[in-house]
C-alpha cells in the first residue's frame, strides 16, 4: 500500500534525532504431475541432491494434529541454523530496488546479519513460501511475478528465476504441504482473473512448470492446509458456487469445495488476512473494509463443514495473523494503528477469542507488516514480525504467554524498511 510507504519515511524522519531507529495416487493434496513445458523454466540446475524421499510430517505443536502425508521432500533437521530472508524493498532516495538480505536464526532463536545479498525482485510485503526441505524459496512480487532462489547446503543463496511469470498475477503463494507444488493466488474477480494457479516443482531437479488453473475464485487472499489435504481457503466464491461467502473447505485433491460460509453479516468486507488453529478447529479472517469499522472474524470448522462463530469489531487494518502453536494465543499485526494486538484462545468456547490487550512490548510496535513462525523443533512457537526498521523476535511460551524476546535493526535509512519476510520450516 503506497501510505504504509509515506508512514514508513515518516516514522524514520521522527524516530531517527532520537535512537536511530531501527502424484501420489493416494496422497489427498497431490495431482498427477504435468509434463508439459511451462514458461519461465528453472533450468540447469548443477549438483542438486536427490531429494525423491518419501517421510511423515509430524506437527511438533502440543495441541497439533499430526500430519501424516508423503512427501517428495525431505524435512530438514528441526533443530539447525535456519535462514530467514527479507526484501530491502527501498533505497536511501525513496525508490524502488530488487535487494534482498539474508539473516541467520540460531538454534537458540538470535537473529543475526548474515551478510549475505541478492537482487530478484521487488517485494513490499508479503511472505516467501519454502519447499519443506528449506532448499527452494518463492517470494510473491510486486510486479505480479514470483521470485525463484535456492538456498544449498553452503547456505548461500542462488537466483534460479528473479521473475518467474506466466498466465497470472501473484498477489500471494502457498506451498503444497508435500513440496510438489506451489499455489499462486491472483486476488481479483473471475472475469479479470481471480483464481489460484498450480504451478509443479520437479521433486528431484526444482524445475517449475505451470499446471494452469486450480480453481477460479473471487477475491481469493488465502490458503491454509489441513492435515490431510484439504486447505482453508479465503475468497468471496471459489469453483462451482459463486453464492457470495468469506470461508471455503477445500479438497485440494481433486479440485472440490466441500463447504463455504459467510463470516460477516454485511457485505463491506475485504479479507486481507487468514489462519488456522493449530488443532484445525478455528479459522480467523481479518477485514480491512474501507467502509466501516474494521474486524477479526471466526470461521468453526468440523469436518468438512465450515461455518460463522464470532466477528470482534474495531479491529484495524488485520494485515496479518499469528496463532500460537500452543492453540492459546492469537496475536494481530496492524501497520495503521502500530499495533501487535493479543487475544486469548478458548477452544472450548462457541465464541473462543477475548481481546486481552496491545502486546507488552519493550519498544514501540511501528509499522508491524507481515509475521513468520518457526513450527518445528526447540523453536517452536518463535515469530518474526517485520516493523519500520527492524525485525522483532517474539516468542510463544504456552499458557498464554508471549513474550517480545529482541528487536533486531535492519538500518537506520529508508534501505532498512523490510518488506516481504520467510524463514526456512
Amino acid at each position: 500500500m503506497k501510505w504504509l510507504i509515506l508512514i514508513a519515511m515518516l516514522a524514520l524522519v521522527a524516530c531517527s534525532d532520537d535512537d536511530n531507529a531501527t502424484p501420489q495416487d493416494n496422497n489427498r493434496g497431490v495431482r498427477d504431475m504435468g509434463s508439459d513445458t511451462g514458461p519461465n523454466n528453472v533450468n540447469n540446475l548443477n549438483n542438486v541432491n536427490n531429494l525423491n524421499n518419501v517421510n511423515n510430517i509430524n506437527n511438533d505443536a502440543d495441541m497439533g494434529v499430526d500430519m501424516e502425508m508423503e512427501t517428495c521432500r525431505t524435512l530438514a533437521p528441526a533443530d539447525r541454523v535456519r535462514k530467514l530472508v527479507v526484501a530491502k524493498p527501498y533505497a536511501d532516495n525513496g525508490m524502488e530496488r530488487p535487494e534482498w538480505a539474508v539473516y541467520n536464526v540460531s538454534q537458540q532463536g538470535d537473529l543475526t546479519d548474515s551478510g549475505e545479498t541478492f537482487n530478484m525482485g521487488v517485494a513490499t510485503m508479503g511472505e516467501v513460501k519454502f519447499t519443506p526441505d528449506g532448499e527452494w524459496g518463492f517470494a510473491p512480487q510486486k510486479d505480479g511475478s514470483v521470485g525463484v532462489f535456492r538456498i544449498s547446503g553452503s547456505g548461500i543463496p542462488e537466483v534460479f528465476n528473479p521473475r518467474f511469470t506466466g498466465e497470472f498475477y501473484t498477489s500471494s503463494v502457498e506451498m503444497a504441504p508435500d513440496g510438489s507444488a506451489l499455489y499462486i493466488i491472483e486476488t481479483g474477480f473471475r472475469n479479470v482473473g481471480g483464481a489460484i494457479h498450480r504451478v509443479n516443482i520437479d521433486c528431484k531437479t526444482g524445475e517449475l512448470t505451470y499446471d494452469g488453473v486450480f480453481a477460479e475464485a473471487k477475491l481469493a487472499k488465502g490458503i491454509s492446509f489441513l492435515s490431510d489435504g484439504r486447505a482453508v481457503v479465503a475468497a468471496r466464491d471459489i469453483l462451482d458456487d459463486e453464492t457470495p461467502a468469506d470461508v471455503h473447505i477445500v479438497d485440494f485433491f481433486d479440485a472440490t469445495r466441500l463447504s463455504s460460509a459467510p463470516v460477516f453479516t454485511d457485505d463491506m468486507q475485504i479479507v486481507v488476512s487468514l489462519a488456522v488453529s493449530p488443532d484445525e478447529r478455528f479459522a480467523f479472517l481479518g477485514d480491512a473494509n474501507f467502509f466501516g469499522m474494521n474486524r477479526l472474524g471466526v470461521a468453526s470448522i468440523s469436518g468438512d463443514t465450515v461455518a460463522s462463530a464470532q466477528v470482534i469489531e474495531d479491529v484495524p487494518d488485520p494485515q496479518d495473523i499469528v496463532v500460537s502453536p500452543f492453540n492459546d494465543v492469537v496475536l494481530v499485526l496492524s501497520s495503521m494503528d502500530d499495533s501487535i494486538r493479543v487475544f486469548d484462545l478458548d477452544p472450548q468456547a462457541a465464541q473462543p477469542l477475548t481481546y486481552r490487550g496491545p502486546l507488552q512490548a519493550s519498544s514501540a510496535t511501528l509499522l508491524p507488516g507481515n509475521a513468520v513462525m518457526i513450527e518445528r523443533g526447540a523453536l517452536n512457537g518463535t515469530v518474526f514480525v517485520t516493523e519500520n526498521t527492524s525485525i522483532r523476535t517474539l516468542e510463544f511460551g504456552g499458557n498464554g504467554m508471549v513474550t517480545d524476546v529482541a528487536e533486531t535493526s535492519t538500518g537506520d535509512s529508508l534501505t532498512g524498511i523490510p518488506g516481504a519476510i520467510g524463514i526456512q520450516p
